[in-house]
């Protein structure tokens, strides 16, 4: 865009301003594209001189201020999850045995001797 385009449609904004009418009205009387000039008012009114960058960084600005308008995370302590299969003892010749949690120590291991006298 060269700056004479620039500065042309910059009046014609200014003249959209001063007049009070509706950018349809102006256009039509000034014979131009009353979507150019909106597009012109805007990209002059913000100052911008790259739309589709600035615009692009605007999403960007609007991402970052919801991340930090978010509520943090909350974490919360748990306990591991105990064991509900308990263990298995798998003997030289191939007995498996099955231990299920608040088994009786004593009466495992007379079951291991007597397994053991086996062998």
């Amino acid at each position: 865009m060269s700056r004479g385009a620039r500065e042309t449609w910059a009046k014609r904004v200014e003249a959209l301003k001063a007049s009070g009418r509706s950018v349809k009205e102006f256009a039509a009387e000034a014979k131009i594209s009353p979507r150019s000039l909106a597009w012109w008012r805007w990209h002059l009114g913000t100052g911008r001189k790259t739309p589709k960058r600035d615009a692009r960084r605007s999403r960007r600005r609007r991402s970052a201020a919801m991340a930090t308008t978010l509520s943090p995370l909350t974490f919360i302590e748990m306990r591991a999850a105990e064991a509900t299969d308990g263990l298995e003892v798998v003997l030289r010749s191939g007995i498996r045995i099955k231990v299920r949690p608040g088994f009786d120590a004593a009466t495992l291991a007379q079951v291991l001797d007597v397994l053991e006298s086996r062998s």
